[in-house]
């Protein structure tokens, strides 16, 4: 899942953007966090079933 990140962080070179891969008792996710000024927006996207990655996720970004 450490390609998905990469091609995030890739993506939002933009400043205040970050995305990070974590993990908690629940299993693992990404957070896309945009910070702009006092504001912040944060995306969480949970991995659907343990140990099976986002490859919905990378079929959606392929089409596009």
């Amino acid at each position: 899942m450490e390609w998905i990140c990469y091609a995030l962080r890739d993506a939002s070179s933009v400043k205040g953007n970050s995305v990070c891969l974590n993990y908690n008792k629940q299993g693992l996710y990404i957070s896309i966090i945009s910070n702009e000024g006092k504001r912040r927006s944060v995306i969480i996207i949970p991995e659907l079933t343990f140990n099976t990655g986002w490859t919905l996720l990378l079929k959606n970004c392929q089409k596009k």
